[in-house]
């Protein structure tokens, strides 16, 4: 009896290993994680101190590449860059005088020089207080939709700080990060499911890009694009089948 029974444990511990072996195989019904990103993403900061004579742009609104979203008070600046306009053509007017009075030997060399670094430093002048000037108004990059509003019209903002948040809502995709098992199931091209978490709604994915570098934590990086008329915005959760 005794015999018999230690017989019936060998038999068991050589055939337990090989049912273990048969369950290791991944599940190709996994369910994964990812989030919602878009190609065009842009936190708008402001590019000087000043007060915002204008903000055409509200929540949920949606706006075209090149359309000006935010314009600030640059009265004093535009001053600036008419006088020193005005101060460039004189000194301009000066050097010539001094070229040609210098031909005749009326002023020395060194004053003709003199007269050329002043228009010099005046042009210099002139080229940083333009650069001010292209600050004054936030050209829209890309076309997309407004997401977040954190400025209004009248108020005054430190150079950067937040003023909007600009998403492309057409060049929606999934950022995933995958582990190594998964290698085979996400060559590009290849189908999922994505459900939205929040929404509880599903959409067909393809695999548009895998990374081919598999990290110290046995991960990769993929991409999936995807195509709906959802209400989906960056930010959004997903399950990936």
């Amino acid at each position: 009896m005794t015999v018999r029974f230690f017989l019936l444990l060998a038999c068991l511990a050589l055939t337990l290993p090989a049912r273990a072996l048969a369950a290791e195989p991944a599940d190709r019904s996994q369910e994964l994680g990812g989030i919602i990103k878009s190609k065009h993403e842009l936190v708008v900061l402001a590019p000087m101190s000043g007060v915002i004579t204008a903000i055409k742009a509200s929540l949920d609104d949606t706006f075209k590449k090149g359309d000006t979203l935010v314009s600030f008070d640059c009265s004093n600046l535009g001053a600036q860059v008419k006088a020193t306009k005005a101060q460039l053509a004189r000194a301009n007017v000066a050097g010539k005088m001094q070229a040609e009075a210098f031909k005749h030997a009326v002023v020395s060399e060194k004053e003709m020089l003199l007269s050329r670094h002043e228009a010099a430093a005046v042009a210099a002048q002139l080229q940083a207080a333009q650069a001010e000037m292209r600050k004054c108004s936030f050209i829209a990059p890309f076309s997309g939709q407004v997401v977040e509003v954190s400025a209004s019209k009248g108020d005054f903002v430190q150079q950067g700080m937040p003023l909007l948040a600009l998403v492309d809502p057409k060049s929606l995709y999934v950022q995933m990060s995958v582990p190594e098992a998964e290698w085979n199931n996400f060559a590009q091209g290849t189908a999922h499911s994505a459900t939205v978490s929040v929404l509880g709604e599903t959409v067909n994915a393809t695999v548009s890009e895998r990374s081919n570098f598999i990290n110290d934590n046995q991960y990769f990086t993929a991409k999936l694009s995807f195509s709906s008329e959802l209400p989906i915005t960056p930010g959004m959760r997903v399950v990936v089948r």
